[in-house]
């Protein structure tokens, strides 16, 4: 998905297509930004689909999508508690996501942004190499094991104002790069 927002940016820059662009853009950011986010670890569609008995993209009402039907009231109740309950599945997803936005909202990240290493490591390596490599440095953090465990921590935060968001504003300013350098030899 990543590499298909690169490419579709690259093309609208290229025909000057800026609606085009700003849009692909965005999305870029949000994949980019959601691949790096701890919450998006977990294997949430491998739980929907155990849930449901089908893939996320089968549920198409607005009740199929919100409302799980088990074989019998107490299943039904134990499966919607399991995913929108006290530390269901979801609410632990959305509640991790709030407790990333509480704490950087109040931040200024002025020095965030990719060094002229990361710049050269990924003219060298490609994006999906950059990209997969950031990744690994924060599934290595277990920041969403630390929270399914303890909540949100002045460790947990430390990690998402110092780590964490540091890493998603410079992959995303990479994605933007990489997208830009297909388009003019001087994108530097």
């Amino acid at each position: 998905m990543i590499a298909d927002h690169i490419i579709n940016l690259r093309q609208a820059l290229k025909t000057d297509n800026t609606q085009r662009a700003a849009f692909e853009a965005a999305w870029l950011a949000h994949a980019v930004v959601d691949g790096l986010t701890p919450a998006h670890h977990y294997p949430l569609d491998d739980k929907i689909e155990e849930l449901w008995g089908k893939p996320h993209h089968e549920r198409v009402t607005i009740k199929d999508k919100n409302y799980i039907k088990g074989n019998n009231r107490r299943d039904t109740f134990a499966k919607n508690w399991e995913y929108w309950g006290a530390g269901g599945v979801f609410t632990a997803h959305f509640m991790f996501e709030w407790g990333v936005a509480s704490v950087i909202a109040p931040e200024k990240f002025d020095t965030s942004g990719p060094s002229d290493d990361d710049i050269a490591r990924l003219e060298r390596d490609g994006f999906e190499a950059v990209f997969m490599a950031a990744v690994h440095k924060i599934d290595r953090m277990k920041m969403y094991d630390e929270f399914g465990k303890q909540g949100w921590t002045r460790s947990l935060a430390d990690k998402t104002k110092k780590v964490l968001v540091p890493e998603i504003i410079s992959l995303v300013c990479l994605a933007w790069y990489e997208a830009a350098r297909g388009v003019t030899d001087t994108a530097r």
